[in-house]
């Protein structure tokens, strides 16, 4: 205050500047000065400079407890100023406050209404700055702590249920496990019945089956011979046709290129060329039949390559019986005699078609027949093979009886195996199960709880201002008075009520102040809590000296008890 003093009174801040620094500003003021006519030298005549045009605005506080010593301190401030007297801060200015404040101290997650504090600050009369700043600064403090210690009981209850449900988790996993158990010992029993059962049908069945395979295979074998036969009939015939495709391959081949130009520069082609040219490309797979897709194919580079090495099998039935029908609706059009007057390349053309329709025709009728003969020759395979296993078992039955006889034995042990772990299992579920049985209460109660944690962690920041306002402002009130700006408060708020006592101090914490001598009705224990929580240096009213012992006592255990922690 002596720096503000001086710029006040004398228009000088010692050691601001250093004379270097102060000869380079003054300098400058020599043509200033003369023409000012002031009488002086340059720094006295800065220094005025500085009392007439430099302001200086200081804001206090009446109930500020260094006031005194500021106005001592600075006389100026009563010799060289104005005095603006403020009987309270704008509404602007405390709807805006809270959040400035608060967020300078960190910040709280929490969005506080910002009318509320003003109405709790309107709610008051005579409340001075310095309070509100206290109960800003209260509820901020309030909030991070409660916030801290409820996230605390969260972590714990969540950890807690994390590990129930773990424990869940596992007996579904062992009802998993001995289920499966159970399946596969079901699984080996059915198979050591099975063996079982096979030893006793394996000689009479043996001999029955052989003749059952015997009679399949010569059945087998004239139906081969039936299909070998037909098949030679079809490629004898498909031979035949073989010719006329490489007949027509050929004579596709010599197309010359200007022979499709020509057709292709058709605006409107005449019929028969259109009828020849949908059969090849329905035959090639297209379906569009149009004549600008048929003009596009004949453009295509090699399309006469692509026509000529055109494999016949590749034809789909529906699309060689819809060239059919084409072609026997549309007879003249696939005459050589007909196509060669059409065009010079529409005759080739017409014969590719012919001659792969009918080769497609015969590949469809030995189709059928190689999978006939393929599943006839498996089928012979299968007979024979079991034939040569049944000849081997009949000639030595007691070596496959046995054999039998210890696959039964196998099976017999693992399923006992099974039988011993899935015991084993069953006894760690059932210890499990009656765990998880006994902690499922335990498990409900630490679910409401959580909810009971979230909901207090949801009012927290309504509760932290109630409780940082009645602290700061309701410690002087009776307490019929207490009572009744609470309950304004809470209407502000939309809350039905509040409790200081169970906000701030657990029953046993309670309990343990009124067995160090403080008394036991409402208005001291709210007391108790506003000397504890307060930022505001208390003033107590104590005639019989009760809250004082109280004071010491509490206090002095407290420190008993940090010395024997430490």
């Amino acid at each position: 205050m002596t720096i503000i003093n001086l710029l006040m009174s004398a228009g000088e801040a010692p050691n601001l500047y250093s004379d270097i620094e102060m000869d380079s500003l003054v300098k400058g003021l020599k043509d200033k000065l003369d023409s000012d006519n002031f009488e002086g030298d340059l720094n006295q005549y800065f220094a005025t400079n500085i009392k007439k045009h430099v302001h200086v605005f200081i804001c206090l506080d009446q109930d500020g407890e260094g006031l005194r010593d500021i106005i001592v301190k600075c006389p100026a401030l009563s010799q060289n100023s104005g005095l603006v007297w403020i009987e309270k801060w704008s509404g602007e200015t405390i709807k805006s406050f809270s959040q400035k404040l608060i967020h300078q101290l960190g910040g709280i997650d929490a969005n506080y209404s910002t009318s509320t504090f003003q109405q709790i600050y309107k709610s008051l009369p005579n409340v001075t700055p310095t309070r509100y700043i206290c109960m800003v600064k209260l509820c901020y403090s309030v909030y991070k702590e409660n916030e801290s210690s409820i996230n605390s009981r969260i972590t714990k209850l969540e950890s807690g249920i994390l590990k129930l449900t773990d424990a869940k988790n596992l007996v579904s996993e062992l009802k998993h496990k001995a289920a499966e158990q159970q399946e596969k010992l079901a699984e080996k029993q059915s198979k050591a019945n099975s063996a079982l059962d096979m030893i006793s049908n394996t000689i009479k069945g043996a001999n029955a089956h052989k003749e059952e395979m015997e009679v399949l295979k010569q059945k087998t074998e004239t139906e081969n011979v039936q299909s070998v036969k037909r098949k030679a009939e079809i490629e004898e015939e498909l031979s035949e046709v073989e010719p006329l495709i490489q007949k027509a391959r050929t004579a596709v081949g010599n197309i010359k290129t200007e022979s499709l130009s020509e057709i292709r520069s058709l605006r409107a082609p005449p019929e028969i060329i259109r009828d020849i040219l949908e059969g090849v490309l329905k035959l090639m797979g297209t379906q569009d039949t149009s004549w600008n897709s048929m003009k596009t194919f004949l453009a295509k580079r090699g399309v006469k390559e692509d026509i000529r090495s055109f494999d016949a099998s590749r034809i789909q039935t529906e699309n060689r019986q819809a060239v059919e029908r084409l072609m026997s609706t549309k007879r003249d059009s696939f005459d050589q005699k007909f196509a060669k007057r059409a065009s010079v390349a529409a005759a080739p053309l017409a014969a590719w078609v012919d001659a792969n329709v009918k080769y497609s025709r015969v590949l469809d009728k030995i189709r059928p027949l190689e999978r006939e003969q393929n599943k006839l020759k498996q089928n012979l395979d299968n007979a024979e093979t079991q034939l040569v296993e049944l000849n081997a078992n009949l000639s030595d039955v007691d070596a496959t009886v046995a054999k039998l006889k210890e696959q039964l034995s196998q099976f017999t042990k693992e399923a006992a195996e099974i039988e011993i772990g899935l015991n084993d299992v069953n006894r760690t579920l059932a210890s499990a199960e009656n765990l998880v049985y006994k902690l499922e209460d335990e498990y409900q109660r630490w679910q409401e709880q959580l909810k009971e944690l979230s909901k207090e962690l949801e009012v927290l920041p309504n509760d932290s201002l109630l409780a940082a306002a009645f602290i700061t402002f309701l410690s002087e009130e009776e307490e019929i008075n207490r009572r009744n700006i609470l309950t304004t408060w809470c209407s502000l708020l939309g809350k039905d009520e509040f409790d200081l006592m169970a906000f701030f101090a657990s029953e046993r914490e309670q309990l343990q102040w009124q067995s160090e001598g403080l008394p036991n009705d409402r208005a001291s224990l709210e007391n108790a809590v506003a000397m504890k929580k307060g930022l505001l240096s208390p003033l107590v009213v104590d005639p019989n000296s009760t809250a004082a012992h109280w004071l010491k006592a509490h206090y002095t255990k407290s420190k008993q008890n940090f010395e024997h922690i430490a």
